[in-house]
């Protein structure tokens, strides 16, 4: 049995726990004016702010992180970038040809952002991996089937079979790349920093104003920064900053736990699928081994719970547990050594919100750009779209056409309602008729790994 007795009141994630901190920033100045301030010190902000010195190196950019660069989601998160980083598109995929061009163009700029990942931030510990998708029931097997043709359709390189760890069932694998999310987002600050970007840690920001001469951020200190644009990355903490308009979203909070190492046996009955795994059942758990531990999570709730950003409830420890045993029932001991929780911003689709605000008066463009509502697959989608939020943030067109068709399909998604009762009218069909009766030993070819120069190339 696993133990969570003696887990308190987690201060930091096991990423922060275990990761060294690049050097804090410019702690004893105050912001000044200058043309582009990002609120927001996570993926998304780092990602926008080495965008724009790529795209305009003279230009004076201010990151403001409340606590530390990477405190959310970006430094709590399973450390998946995601191959299917907009899932919305899979639905619609086989009717709609834009929905399926983008599911192959954005795997591409994921694949460009690994690479480049790879070469400019070692502290990532980026790896090429295999995600698999595993079925747990008859049900979501045929999920899986119905997922494979749709993958089939885009060409998209995977392989569905039997599943190794459970031969009742099937399993979906695919190409992907696992980082440490905390490395990650502290080598983007180091990577921003080097390119002439100012990190201000430890500073609040209470509310932002628009106005014909720009953006006015007003900071709990007292401080006032203007700038010619703002860009809020605050994802899950967007409501926290009184503007005239809302983030779009709701906050969901999940909830992860990392065991203590474990014995090279264990690890090996663990990883016997793949080395990040989804498991398709009512809590949709995951989880991957990191430096002979297992981390393990995967329960959703909307809102934030009390006790603070990183409080794991009783009653979810004791869940997450019950499915962490579930998962592994030949596995008589894993003793649990953390557990925490964090917060991101969902939407309707689960695609960002990447757009400028019109100003109150007069309906023009306005000095504040929205770039949040990340969800469940944000390393991937903010390292993607970090060049095209660059542009809206200079307001220059995007540096590719495709950046620009990409951010348009994004903007015209609305959930496939229609969609959505076909595929389950195809599952139903299949449950009442006994499957699909596809081979489960079909194999699907594999897409290698792009490369990319930099990040301002990878939107």
């Amino acid at each position: 049995m696993a133990r969570i007795t003696a887990i308190q009141s987690p201060r930091n994630s096991y990423w922060q726990e275990h990761t060294a901190r690049v050097a804090p920033g410019a702690q004893n100045e105050q912001p000044g004016d200058c043309d582009i301030v990002i609120v927001g010190g996570g993926l998304a902000g780092l990602s926008t702010a080495i965008a724009i010195m790529e795209m305009s190196p003279f230009a004076k950019v201010s990151v403001l992180e409340a606590a530390f660069v990477g405190y959310g989601a970006s430094g709590r998160s399973g450390g998946l970038m995601s191959p299917l980083a907009a899932p919305i598109w899979l639905l619609s995929a086989q009717r709609n040809a834009d929905h399926a061009w983008a599911i192959k163009h954005l795997r591409s700029l994921v694949d460009d952002a690994a690479a480049w990942i790879r070469k400019a931030i070692p502290e990532s510990e980026i790896k090429s991996e295999t995600l698999t998708l595993e079925s747990i029931g008859k049900l979501t097997g045929l999920g899986l089937e119905t997922l494979s043709g749709i993958l089939d359709h885009g060409d998209i390189g995977h392989r569905l079979t039997a599943n190794p760890a459970r031969p009742a069932s099937d399993a979906l694998s695919m190409a992907c790349h696992t980082v440490n999310p905390f490395g990650l987002v502290q080598g983007l600050a180091r990577h921003a920093r080097a390119l002439g970007v100012k990190i201000y840690e430890g500073i609040q920001v209470e509310r932002i104003e628009d106005s014909v001469n720009g953006a006015y951020i007003l900071l709990a200190n007292g401080h006032a920064v203007r700038a010619d644009t703002v860009v809020v990355c605050t994802n899950a903490y967007s409501d926290t900053i009184a503007m005239a308009r809302k983030a779009r979203g709701k906050v969901v909070s999940n909830y992860m736990l990392a065991t203590k190492p474990l014995a090279a046996q264990t690890q090996a009955l663990i990883a016997k699928s793949g080395r990040f795994t989804v498991e398709l059942n009512g809590a949709y758990v995951f989880y991957r081994l990191h430096e002979g531990r297992l981390l393990f999570g995967g329960i959703d709730k909307l809102g934030r719970p009390g006790g603070g950003g990183f409080h794991v409830p009783a009653a979810v420890l004791v869940k997450l547990e019950a499915l962490m045993q579930q998962s592994f029932p030949g596995i008589e001991r894993l003793e649990i050594d953390q557990a925490w929780g964090g917060q991101y911003h969902l939407t309707a689709t689960d695609l960002p919100e990447i757009r400028r605000l019109l100003q109150v008066r007069g309906g023009e463009a306005g000095s504040i750009v929205m770039n949040t509502g990340y969800g469940g697959t944000g390393i991937a989608l903010t390292l993607a779209m970090g060049a095209r939020v660059a542009a809206l943030a200079l307001r220059q067109p995007a540096a590719e056409q495709d950046d620009e068709r990409l951010h348009d399909i994004m903007q015209a998604t609305r959930l496939p309602l229609a969609d959505i009762a076909r595929h389950a009218a195809q599952i139903g069909w299949a449950w009442a008729t006994g499957g699909f009766k596809k081979p489960r030993s079909v194999r699907h070819s594999t897409k290698s790994v792009g490369t990319g120069p930099n990040i301002a190339a990878m939107g």
